[in-house]
Order: structure tokens, then C-alpha cells, then sequence
């Protein structure tokens, strides 16, 4: 079904079609373009060589099914990492407008724009998940924000009130915290009373 829908003929292998030096000559020009587009530092360089290297290849084996996959894996990997999965549309278009400008056949093009098309889908599907996801972890957040906030209020004695927050700010993601009481009303002199990091 999947050869089906991106046009293959199980017996075409393509492996003329990037070897353009022009095209090779200007790869790194592509990564660099990926990587402004998308706002991504060179340091994860490796998602936009990943993504470039796997779709020539395909188009070149007509291996589509294993690529499709390694691709899912890899925008699921950069959405986890916090990045705006969305702005990998733009990486496509950045894809797409070298790429298809070296493809001469009507067969070839109509594979590749597939391709693309269904990479597309994909990052839309990912980022719905993860932002439908994101909404749940703020919600939750907040819910447990408020339930903190209610303990601290009803804490009588000091030992309780420190045993709510040192609970309560690792379990509310916070980095660090430390708390201090002046030692009288009038004293610039502080006592340490929880820390944490």
C-alpha cells in the first residue's frame, strides 16, 4: 500500500540521481539553511543531516517504509528535546527546493513530493500530540501549585511548614530554593531554614 501511494515500482533503484557534485558540493549549504530555519544550533546539526541524508537515500533505493520510520523516531526525538517541531516544515521546504530542482522525471518528482508530503503529516501529528500533552503537564501543574499553596497555609508549627516545602519544590520542578527567617524583627541577621538544589 505504501509503494502504492508514493508511486514505486519494487524494481526501481535510482542511485544516479544525487550524484550530482553540484548537489554534494552544496550540502552543507542546506544543513546551514535547515538549521536557520528551524532555529536549531549546530550542536544538533545531526537532526538536519539525519533528515537530508535519509530522504536523498530513499529516493534513491525506493526504500520508503524504514526511512518513514527513522523519521517518525527522529521528530519524535526533537520534540522531546523542547524544540518547535513545527519550524521542520520549514527544513522541507528547504528539502524541497533543492532537491526537486536536480530531479528531471515526472516519476521522480511525484515520489518525492509524496515523500515530503507525508513527512509534513507527520510533524503536524507530532506537534497536535506533544501540545495536547504539554496542556495536560501545565494543567497538572497548576492543580498541584494550588494544593501546595493550601498545605502551606494550614501548617501551625514551623517543622511542618518545612517539611511541605521541602516536598512540595522538587515535586513542582523547581531548580532550587532556599529559605531564610531573621533571627528578630529588627535583625539583619538570617537563619538558614531549607535548602535545596
Amino acid at each position: 500500500l505504501l509503494a502504492a501511494v508514493l508511486g514505486i515500482a519494487s524494481q526501481d533503484i535510482r542511485s544516479d540521481l544525487f550524484d550530482d557534485g553540484t548537489f554534494q558540493g552544496q550540502r552543507d549549504v542546506i544543513i546551514a539553511e535547515i538549521l536557520d530555519v528551524t532555529g536549531t544550533s549546530s550542536k544538533s546539526s545531526h537532526w538536519a543531516e539525519e533528515l537530508l541524508d535519509g530522504f536523498t537515500t530513499t529516493l534513491q533505493t525506493q526504500q520508503f517504509e524504514p526511512f518513514l520510520y527513522s523519521a517518525n523516531h527522529l521528530l519524535n526525538q526533537i520534540a522531546s528535546s523542547g524544540s518547535n517541531i513545527f519550524r521542520w516544515q520549514a527544513a522541507l521546504t528547504v528539502i524541497r527546493s533543492y532537491t526537486l530542482s536536480i530531479l528531471e522525471k515526472k516519476e521522480d518528482l511525484i515520489r518525492a513530493e509524496n515523500l515530503i508530503h507525508q513527512i509534513r503529516v507527520m510533524i503536524s501529528e507530532i506537534g497536535q500530540r506533544y501540545q495536547a500533552r504539554g496542556r495536560v503537564q501545565t494543567a497538572q501543574k497548576a492543580l498541584d501549585l494550588r494544593e501546595w499553596g493550601q498545605d502551606i497555609t494550614t501548617a501551625v508549627e514551623m517543622k511542618e511548614f518545612i517539611n511541605i516545602m521541602a516536598h512540595g519544590i522538587p515535586n513542582l520542578g523547581f531548580p532550587g530554593c532556599a529559605i531564610s527567617l531573621y533571627e528578630k524583627p529588627d535583625s539583619e541577621q538570617l537563619r538558614l531554614i531549607l535548602h535545596y538544589d
